[in-house]
């Protein structure tokens, strides 16, 4: 599994036996169940599992799509093909937690997270979008033992407090006079944000080391931000096109959690959904750490399932 920006399936196939041109050429195409359109992942030569005797292809999933089989069909030279088993996300959620003993605790306490978190965003995409639950997608079941209630979002807001992060404005005698924001989850995981002036500005930020530039409008969204990051705070600053007095407003992913589950009128649904991606944040900053020491990884080694 690849736990970055959305949810991504790692296919590795062995190519010992096509030619290099047949290798150069070949990709994969990937059918996701109650997915019109199919996804397309090119032959890359720098992308191979640890041993290096396997090619990598990705699917890459939204975070409602974790139940849907994907079936791969490799192509290559000619016009060939060859089809591969269907797999699903839930697979691998299922196949640690079968065999749990296996794998480090870590992993079972993520891919269980993961899996939380793509039932809870279903029914609260489902409700925002009227999708149809075993029409439009999967239905995943979930891991905990119990829905979340009030307490848990005492528990979660106050942990979120004591880290502080709470969004900071800096917009007194600016050109700004409100900011808004939302963190995205229809195909990819990224922050909005809308800023509203009495004339055009020139701002940026930098997020996870690329540099972005709002529009005059004041309007920015980021770049699809793995779960890590979403804890990893970022500044947008910058001017009015004539007013020079500078404004800022620092966020992060965790900002809109926090904000979610503060505000009483939000509906449970909502408020699930964000405990539930609170936890998985939790459980992936905690594996990573386990693997690299506090490194970038967002890989979830699949090869005990391999072939």
């Amino acid at each position: 599994l690849v736990l970055g920006d959305r949810i991504g399936i790692n296919f590795f196939m062995d190519l010992s036996a096509l030619s290099a041109s047949e290798k150069t050429g070949s990709y994969v195409t990937f059918a996701v169940t109650n997915q019109d359109s199919e996804l397309r992942a090119d032959y890359r030569s720098d992308f191979t599992n640890s041993t290096g005797a396997y090619y990598g292809f990705t699917c890459q999933l939204s975070s409602v799509q974790m139940a849907e089989e994907v079936v791969p069909t490799f192509h290559y030279g000619d016009g060939k093909t060859a089809v591969g088993p269907g797999f699903a996300v839930k697979d691998y959620i299922d196949f640690v937690i079968e065999n749990e003993g296996s794998f480090a605790s870590e992993v079972v306490d993520l891919v269980k997270a993961l899996g939380d978190y793509g039932h809870y965003m279903q029914i609260y995409l489902g409700n925002k979008n009227e999708w149809v639950a075993g029409e439009d997608y999967t239905v995943l079941a979930k891991y905990r033992a119990a829905d979340y209630s009030a307490p848990d979002f005492t528990a979660y807001l106050a942990e979120l407090n004591a880290n502080n992060v709470a969004m900071v404005k800096n917009i007194d005698g600016s050109v700004v006079s409100k900011v808004s924001y939302n963190l995205n989850f229809d195909s990819s995981t990224y922050i909005n944000i809308k800023l509203t002036a009495s004339e055009s500005v020139i701002a940026s930020a930098t997020v996870d080391g690329m540099t972005l530039y709002a529009s005059e409008a004041g309007v920015l969204r980021t770049q699809g931000l793995p779960i890590i990051k979403l804890g990893d705070a970022f500044t947008l600053s910058g001017t009015g096109s004539t007013d020079p007095t500078e404004f800022s407003v620092t966020l992060s992913g965790l900002s809109y959690i926090r904000t979610i589950l503060k505000t009483n009128d939000n509906a449970q649904g909502a408020k699930d959904a964000m405990a539930s991606l609170y936890d998985y944040y939790r459980a992936a900053t905690i594996y990573q750490d386990s693997v690299t020491g506090g490194g970038n990884n967002s890989n979830l080694n699949g090869e005990a399932v391999e072939g």
